[in-house]
This record gives C-alpha cells, sequence and structure tokens, in this order.
C-alpha cells in the first residue's frame, strides 16, 4: 500500500557525518551549507528556504507564504526559522522536547462551516467523560473531519452548542479539530440540546461532577475504557514508546484477558500473541522485541507514562530536575538515585510538603502524586514492572542556559493569537524559563490569551503577575 503511493521527503538537517577521510568532504557551518551539502549528495531539498538578515525579513517571508501555501502540491501549514549558524546551534542545544535554535511559525488556522449530526462522549483513562461534535463531514486544512472534542458540560454551555447546530470549526495549530462557535441565525427550532450521561457509557458505572473541577467522571476504577485509554497512554511515544502497541492491540489484549493493568505488558510471551487474529511468529516476535527494547526509560518519560493525573510532560521534567538537585531532601541514595526501587521503598514516604516544596508543581499536581505513591495497587504494578526487568536510565537535558526567564515559572491560560502554546513554552524555555500546568504560589507569570479559565482567578486572587501577548513580547 505505502509503495502505491509514491511517497517522498524533504530533508532539511544532518544529525551526524561518519566519514572515513575527514578530507574527502568540506564539513557544513550553517544551516545553507548543510542543505547544499543534502542536495550534492543527491538528496531531496526544499529549494524554497531563504536565509534573512533580520526580524523584518523573516516576517516578510512568512507573509508571502501566507498567499501562496495553497497552490503547492504538498500541505504547508506555516515556516520554520532557524539559526543559520551550527556553532551558534549547538551553543543553545535542545529543550527536553525541541531545538532552542529553531522554532515553527504557524499560519491562522483554515475556519469551515459544518453541521454537527450529534454529540457522543467518550471515556479517558482519568475516568474523565469528554463529549465529541460527531460533525458532517468537512474538508479543512488538507483533510476531512467528522469529529471534534467539546471538552465538557462548561464547554457546551457557553458555546450554547446543540445538535443540529451549523458550526465554525478550525484545527488548532493545523492539527486538532476544534468548535470555536455556533451559527445561532441559521437555526431552525429542531435542534436538541445535549445533556451529560448520568451513568458510564461505557461501563454503566455511576458518574459524578466534582466541585471546582469542569469534568464529570466514571468512578468505576475498573471500566474497560479507562483501562485501555492509561495503557494506550503508557505505551505511547512520550512514555515508553513501544512500537507496534495500538489501540486495536491494546484492546485485543485487554479482551483476551492477557493484560489488566501497566505492568502486564512486560509479562507477554511470543506464545501469548502467536494464536491471536493480527498475529502471526514474525509480528509477535517484533511486539516482544519492542518491548524488550522498552524496559530501559528515563525517569522523566516513565513518570509521564504512569498516568498520574495533573502530571505531563513539564511536571515529570521539573520533578526529576528536583530530584537530580535536591536527592537528600527526598532521602534518596545517590548510587540508586533512578533505579525503580525509589519508586516502591521511597517515594511513598515523600511527604505532601515535600512534593509541594518543587518549584513549578502546583497542589493538585503535589496531591494527585503523593496520594498515587501511597495506594497499595499502584506500588504492587511497580514491584511488578520491577520483576519483569523495568530500568531506569539517567536523565539529562545537557548544560542549562542562562536567559531573561532563569529561575521563573510560566503558566499558559486562554487562546494564544500569535503562537501556538507549544511555540510559547519553546520561547520560555529557551530563556531559561520553566512552564507548568497549574498555578500555586511560586508561579511568577500567567501568560493569558482570551477567554482565559480557572488558572487566570487563582492567580487573581494569589496575587501572582498576569500579563498579556504584548506584555511577554516586552519583557
Amino acid at each position: 500500500v505505502a509503495a502505491s503511493r509514491k511517497l517522498d521527503i524533504f530533508l532539511y538537517d544532518i544529525d551526524a557525518l561518519e566519514i572515513e577521510k575527514i578530507s574527502e568532504i568540506k564539513l557544513p557551518q550553517t544551516q545553507i551549507e548543510e542543505l547544499s551539502l543534502l542536495q550534492k549528495l543527491g538528496f531531496n531539498v526544499n529549494p524554497r528556504y531563504k536565509l534573512c538578515q533580520d526580524i523584518q525579513k523573516v516576517e516578510e517571508f512568512y507573509q508571502s507564504w501566507i498567499g501562496k501555501k495553497n497552490y503547492e502540491d504538498y500541505g504547508i501549514d506555516g515556516v520554520v526559522i532557524k539559526i543559520n549558524s551550527v556553532k551558534i546551534q549547538k551553543f543553545l542545544g535542545y529543550t527536553g522536547k525541541s531545538p532552542r535554535w529553531g522554532v515553527a511559525y504557524k499560519f491562522p488556522a483554515e475556519q469551515v462551516t459544518t453541521v454537527v449530526e450529534d454529540i457522543q462522549t467518550q471515556v479517558g483513562r482519568t475516568g474523565a467523560l469528554t463529549p465529541v461534535a460527531i460533525l458532517r463531514p468537512v474538508k479543512v486544512a488538507g483533510s476531512t473531519v467528522s469529529r471534534a472534542t467539546l471538552h465538557n458540560e462548561d464547554e457546551i454551555q457557553r458555546l450554547d452548542i446543540r445538535i443540529g447546530d451549523t458550526v465554525v470549526i478550525q484545527k488548532a495549530g493545523d492539527i486538532i479539530p476544534e468548535v470555536m462557535g455556533v451559527l445561532t441565525d441559521l437555526r431552525s427550532g429542531k435542534e436538541k440540546k445535549f445533556a451529560m450521561p448520568v451513568v458510564c457509557p461505557i461501563c454503566g458505572g455511576k458518574v459524578a461532577r466534582k466541585k471546582g473541577e469542569a469534568a464529570t467522571y466514571c468512578l468505576n476504577p475498573k471500566c474497560f475504557a479507562v483501562e485501555k485509554e492509561k495503557i494506550i497512554h503508557f505505551v505511547s511515544q512520550k512514555g515508553f514508546g513501544i512500537e507496534g502497541l495500538g489501540e486495536k492491540i491494546v484492546e485485543q489484549l485487554i479482551a483476551e484477558g492477557l493484560i489488566s493493568d501497566l505492568a502486564d505488558i512486560f509479562w507477554l510471551k511470543k506464545g501469548d500473541l502467536e494464536p491471536l487474529e493480527r498475529f502471526g511468529e514474525k509480528s509477535a516476535e517484533n511486539l516482544i522485541v519492542a518491548i524488550e527494547k522498552a524496559k530501559k526509560i528515563e525517569l522523566n518519560k516513565f513518570l509521564f507514562s504512569l498516568g498520574i493525573r495533573y502530571v505531563g510532560e513539564e511536571t515529570a521534567i521539573l520533578i526529576v530536575e528536583a530530584i537530580e538537585k535536591e536527592f537528600s531532601n527526598f532521602k534518596f541514595l545517590k548510587e540508586s538515585q533512578f533505579s525503580i526501587f525509589n519508586f516502591i521503598k521511597i517515594f511513598p514516604k515523600i511527604k505532601l510538603e515535600d512534593w509541594k516544596s518543587i518549584k513549578g508543581i502546583g497542589e493538585k499536581s503535589a496531591e494527585s502524586l503523593f496520594y498515587w505513591f501511597r495506594n497499595e495497587n499502584n506500588l504492587k504494578i511497580l514491584e511488578k514492572m520491577r520483576k519483569a526487568g523495568v530500568e531506569i536510565k539517567n536523565f539529562s537535558r545537557g548544560k542549562k542556559q542562562k536567559g531573561k526567564f532563569s529561575g521563573k515559572i510560566f503558566v499558559l491560560t486562554g487562546e494564544l493569537k500569535n503562537w501556538t502554546r507549544n511555540q510559547a513554552k519553546a520561547m520560555i524555555i529557551a530563556e531559561g524559563g520553566k512552564v507548568s500546568g497549574s498555578v500555586s504560589s511560586k508561579t511568577d507569570f500567567i501568560l493569558a490569551g482570551e477567554n482565559p479559565g480557572s488558572k487566570f482567578d487563582k492567580a487573581k486572587e494569589l496575587g501572582i503577575k498576569i500579563i498579556n501577548e504584548e506584555e511577554f513580547k516586552k519583557m
């Protein structure tokens, strides 16, 4: 199938060069020279790049492509701005997720209208019930969209969205479909209001909306949907990154009774898989090899993979940095600092105040970590992973760069006009700052866009400085 699609690729970067005689080739000193070398070596290089001497020229280049982007034979969602000097690139280095010497400058999202044919509810790994708009299929930003998340009951009420409504949709960052608004003038009177389910649509268990939260949750910890989503999160690229273990395979393994918790994955045998549909001898062997390879994992990825509520990628990194810097506070033995043994024996002993003392960790994250590591079932799963041979590797973000945001904690809320959230995060991290997912007394700044949420209100209560995008630019 792949061959019939005649796939092609543009190369933009040289990660490493292996050369027998260094004199055979001149090592590139700039991004432009890298592209030139790639072209000489026979690789396909996009010729539509430009060397800009200042930010005004960058903006002119960007604006020129807004009008041209729909006339190429491949999709374009923005331009990438890079530092030309390889030497400076190496000096700037990388954050936990991206280079500091490059940033994506996305085009404004394309908006289209369509009809909400139904609103259904899906259940995530935390048990949260998420309403999803089932849309009349429509093409937007290069692909056909038929679903869009509505997030929660409050968002449905804010939009006043009903089944049968004509809505405006766009792709956030040209990736995730979202409903921007309802064209109420087009209502016929036949539209139906939506109400959140009174029982879980998957397991039929009780549901409840916790005080102070927007989401409604399934209260059954053994709900099939919750277990499935936990495992999918666990094996995702941001977690253990087990190649070949996708949603359908996870569903199949749960249905066959081969896995019921996160640790069961590491006890699978080739003989368990071979009799199953979708598997043969080779595919079963490939998955077992991928699982074995994934047993060594960095601590931040391990923490993220566990699916602890309010512990995302950035929070996991903040925890690891605190352990590296202040392991004595957490009673860590240095020689076993990154051992899974610490999770089982020492993490449950960490006090709530210790979790809260980590800069950038909010109260909700701290409480979630505190209670997760005191749950006997969770500790049994960790012990089962240890016995299966899971090992935690050292974590290093490389040499920290000083910048104007060094030591400062930012929280983002609302819709940003000038950047995507990931772009804003990258800018903060590049200047030595940190980004947290929750507001606490340790937060230094709230970067607020349009329609800010509860984080904005909490920041006002705590007296934390709130800045808009223009103020952020001038910092």
